[in-house]
């Protein structure tokens, strides 16, 4: 197991964990998923506002944001 997926290293940052399915974060306090088959066909959907699930849901985003380019220096 290499350092980095056994997490040893204090130089690497673990990338975050994503929910698999597609989602939307309203007002800091309530996550809507959109659910899909396996061939992309649209399964539904679940509003959630329980705390844990919200606060996991912000700080995927933070992790994201953290990672991303600013806007300014992106190029195509």
């Amino acid at each position: 197991m290499s350092a980095h997926a056994a997490g040893t290293s204090s130089s690497v940052r673990p990338e975050p964990c994503s929910p698999g399915n597609d989602l939307w974060l309203i007002d800091g306090r309530l996550v809507l998923f959109h659910w899909f088959t396996g061939d992309g066909e649209w399964a539904g959907h679940e509003f959630n506002e329980d705390s844990v699930t919200v606060k996991m849901v912000i700080a995927l985003f933070e992790a994201v944001q953290d990672r991303a380019i600013p806007h300014e220096e992106f190029t195509i």
